[in-house]
């Protein structure tokens, strides 16, 4: 996935808000892992919603396609999926802020 990190980048005028956009998606992941373990899919639904539409202009494109498959897996109701989607997004983060070198 590095070399898809690699070529991921904020738009124009969005590269100084980047680390605080990353800070935000981590406390957002923090809250989707607790909502997912207290069975509340819709939490977990509407973070994954939000990203979608904001991912990719700040240089998370991946981000941004897992969060689609996330709000697809939680409308299916299929907590096992959106579980392993989580920790990808968690993966995915590690590997992006390990690039950014945050």
């Amino acid at each position: 996935m590095l070399s898809k990190i690699e070529n991921e980048k904020p738009n124009k005028g969005l590269e100084q808000f980047t680390e605080e956009f990353f800070l935000d998606r981590s406390r957002d992941l923090d809250e989707m892992i607790a909502a997912l373990g207290s069975d509340d899919l819709e939490t977990v639904r509407k973070h994954a919603h939000r990203w979608k539409g904001f991912s990719e202009p700040y240089g998370f494109d991946h981000l941004e396609m897992l969060a689609i498959e996330i709000e697809i897996e939680c409308a299916r109701d299929n907590h096992l999926k959106v579980s392993e989607l989580l920790k990808s997004v968690s993966e995915y983060l590690e590997q992006k802020k390990n690039f950014l070198n945050f």
